[in-house]
């Protein structure tokens, strides 16, 4: 808990400074002994409230929201999925959300199936 709530901090005070991060995982957080958690690899990040990509770039796509998969719009909300997704990492011990499916059949389902019911097909781990 402590982690998810440091995280959410640190988005917290990314959204006042109107960052939108983009690339919210588990990953591209640091934990420190003192259990700090610092937001790292803003490669993506842009200011403002809203940005669309325009041009292919490679994307965290199974951390996306679905209005980012299908639009390529990142905003101050898609960066909140993101969180959520990250949360979802954390208390699975690391498990990659859409585990066994590939980039291209998320993107997919997600488009053509809908959120809701692509998230059906989330293999979700009891280890």
């Amino acid at each position: 808990m402590t982690m998810c709530k440091g995280a959410a901090q640190g988005v917290e005070y990314l959204h006042k400074q109107s960052c939108i991060h983009m690339d919210l995982a588990a990953r591209n957080c640091l934990y420190s002994e003192d259990k700090m958690v610092k937001i790292s690899d803003f490669g993506l990040s842009r200011l403002g409230t809203s940005y669309t990509i325009r041009g292919a770039r490679k994307m965290p796509i199974k951390w996306l929201a679905p209005e980012t998969i299908k639009s390529f719009t990142f905003s101050l909300k898609t960066d909140v999925f993101s969180y959520g997704v990250m949360v979802y990492e954390i208390f699975t011990n690391g498990n990659e959300p859409w585990d066994g499916y590939t980039n291209a059949e998320v993107k997919k389902g997600v488009r053509s199936i809908g959120f809701y019911s692509a998230m059906n097909l989330v293999k979700f781990s009891t280890s």
